[in-house]
């Protein structure tokens, strides 16, 4: 499993402020791999002052670790809080955007063309994913050892200390922490969210549960993101289709979801085992079938376009994801409605 890492290493005699070796990686690969001056001689490490990445991970610490990427791609307002690039303070950082993922953290690092003019050129062309506490705590070590009063680094270290005790309160404040977390999941910094908004969707998270709040806010943003989310729930009561799979799941083998692994191969597995647990070769899966697996009809993929005004499909089950539940899927096409990402209310 592939582990985040944050190294320093100063170099002899340097002040506080000079640049040090700065190593950024995640098992195998490393981030900031780089050709210095058009050379021919890679090196694993950037030479950077690390207070100005300390504040800025301190600064954008709520929505690297909880805001996803947007569903129309990155913006330019969003690499400001996910990409190290934007960290500045006159050194050439790495082009590596930060975003999460639950339990898990996303990295996704571009290499600089070939025949990029500047003082250095960054290597490594990649996307993975690490668990989330190995990065929190590889964070925090790189802050404490930043911001430590005897052998820190930067000339004001009693600020950048403030500051990560003021993040850190709030991490351990479980309804502060909440309320932060909806808010960076909206794409907002701190104290910058909407809070009826905000409001709004912590009282829908007690009813339906923080992740699946969450994954309809990832798919629809915004501050409107709470009405869109009723909308969609009433919809579903209203003219969903009836489904129950509970007994097609509990054939199905237990799975443990590595955080590592990227989405597709979890994907992969999953539907192995499902075809496994049914009986099922290899090969296409007619409608009728499927439709018997999920203890529902085939008129669940013939839906016409009356369910395209929601934001997402949404699967709602009442007790909870086991038993009858309602589903309305938005694909247009018929054979897109067999893949739809729906997401799950409790």
């Amino acid at each position: 499993m592939s582990e985040f890492s944050l190294q320093l290493e100063p170099k002899p005699d340097a002040a506080s402020d000079d640049p040090c070796r700065l190593r950024i990686g995640a098992g195998k690969t490393v981030f900031t791999r780089l050709l210095r001056n058009q050379g021919h001689q890679p090196d694993d490490a950037v030479l950077a002052a690390p207070a100005p990445l300390a504040y800025w991970f301190c600064d954008n610490w709520w929505r690297l670790r909880w805001e996803s990427i947007p569903a129309s791609g990155p913006t330019a307002a969003w690499r400001l809080s996910h990409d190290i690039a934007s960290v500045g303070g006159g050194y050439a950082w790495p082009r590596l955007c930060i975003w999460g993922d639950l339990d898990r953290i996303g990295l996704l690092s571009q290499a600089d063309p070939i025949g990029v003019i500047g003082p250095v050129r960054y290597l490594t062309d990649a996307l993975l994913y690490v668990p989330a506490t190995g990065y929190e705590a590889q964070v925090d070590q790189f802050l404490d050892r930043v911001a430590d009063a005897q052998q820190g680094f930067g000339s004001d270290r009693q600020a950048l200390r403030a500051l990560i005790g003021a993040l850190r309160a709030e991490r351990t404040d479980p309804a502060v922490a909440r309320w932060r977390r909806i808010e960076a999941r909206l794409g907002c910094d701190p104290d910058q969210g909407p809070d009826e908004a905000i409001e709004a969707l912590g009282a829908l998270a007690n009813h339906f549960g923080l992740e699946a709040v969450e994954e309809a806010i990832a798919a629809r943003p915004g501050g409107d993101a709470s009405q869109v989310l009723e909308r969609a729930v009433s919809m579903v009561r209203a003219a969903g289709q009836r489904c129950d799979f509970s007994a097609l799941l509990s054939a199905v083998s237990p799975m443990l979801r590595t955080p590592s692994e990227p989405p597709w191969m979890a994907a992969e597995l999953a539907a192995q085992r499902v075809r496994a647990a049914a009986g099922i070769q290899r090969g296409p899966l007619h409608n009728k079938r499927l439709a018997e697996l999920l203890g529902t009809t085939t008129e669940v993929f013939q839906q016409t376009a009356s369910h395209e005004r929601l934001a997402y499909g949404l699967r709602l089950g009442e007790q909870g994801p086991t038993g009858p539940q309602s589903i309305t899927l938005r694909a247009k096409w018929q054979e897109g409605r067999r893949f739809t990402d729906l997401l799950e209310a409790a």
